[in-house]
């Protein structure tokens, strides 16, 4: 049996009564929403970089580009309209790269991470009312010592800097 214990403006928190090795257990998760996350690239090696600050933690991280998608809206249109309203650039190539559930103990968000090359400065960017973005244009060299050095804290950023390191520079 599965039921709402809360409902707010941004998360849902469900409960639901499973059989895990022979009990009754309470499950209880946040229904997240899918989102997407984008690794932006400027010029060789130089990534599109935010500094934003999160009230949920009352501390500014540097992030990549991200943002909910929109009920009906497919994972890539949502990674160019995130692009284009938080750094106020389009992509005229926007490649998928990999998905991965954020925390899939307690919460069934789950992240679809975008390459963005061919930059073009529309100088249209539409924050939202939580939003206070600094663009910082990094290098990857920069970016690999800062997650190395634990100045990177966002999760979602970690692994979309490590998988272009990895996989695309």
């Amino acid at each position: 049996m599965k039921k709402i214990v809360f409902k707010g403006k941004r998360i849902t928190i469900e409960q639901e009564t499973m059989m895990i090795k022979g009990k009754e257990t309470i499950v209880e998760r946040k229904l997240g929403p899918k989102v997407a996350i984008i690794i932006p690239l400027l010029a060789d090696g130089v990534l599109l970089m935010e500094r934003n600050y999160r009230p949920a933690i009352k501390k500014h991280l540097f992030e990549l580009p991200a943002g909910k998608i929109d009920s009906g809206e497919t994972p890539i249109a949502a990674a160019r309209r995130e692009l284009k309203e938080e750094t106020g650039y389009e992509a005229k190539r926007m490649r998928f790269l990999f998905r991965a559930y954020a925390s899939p103990g307690m919460s069934t968000e789950e992240a679809y991470f975008f390459e963005a090359r061919q930059l073009k400065a529309t100088h249209e960017r539409h924050l939202g009312d939580m939003e206070l973005i600094e663009l910082k244009p990094t290098s990857l060299n920069k970016l690999l010592n800062m997650v190395k050095k634990n100045e990177i804290r966002d999760s979602k950023t970690i692994a979309g800097i490590l998988y272009y390191a990895k996989f695309l520079s």
